[in-house]
């Protein structure tokens, strides 16, 4: 008997940069691109569309997710864990900052659980 495969997804950890056409430049030999806070639109929307069509896949949210609010957001998205990444950067600690955050929100809010925010957000 083979054991359950287990399936999971992490969705946008970086976009790839745009080459001009017009550049003479050869193509980067490392993938290189854009992380952080600007790809975090793309990032969500990546999730949303995934966790739309794919019900139950279990998706690792990544890409500018600097603060509580961001977690947040992903989790509504559809995102059953979020990466942390470029952050780290600036703030080696934040991790502990960001639960901190994503606790206070859920206080607030009356969530009991995080599982109640996987999906919870309303089409658009």
């Amino acid at each position: 008997m083979r054991p359950e495969r287990k399936e999971h997804r992490c969705i946008k950890r970086r976009v790839a940069r745009r080459l001009s056409p017009s550049s003479r430049k050869r193509l980067p030999t490392s993938p290189g691109g854009y992380s952080g806070t600007p790809i975090k639109p793309i990032a969500l929307r990546c999730v949303w569309e995934v966790s739309q069509a794919i019900p139950g896949l279990p998706i690792i949210g990544s890409g500018g997710v600097s603060n509580g609010d961001d977690v947040v957001e992903f989790f509504l998205a559809g995102a059953s864990a979020v990466d942390v990444g470029t952050a780290h950067f600036a703030n080696p600690q934040i991790g502990n900052r960001i639960i901190a955050q994503l606790r206070r929100y859920m206080k607030r809010h009356g969530v009991n659980d995080v599982t109640e925010l996987i999906g919870a957000a309303e089409p658009w």
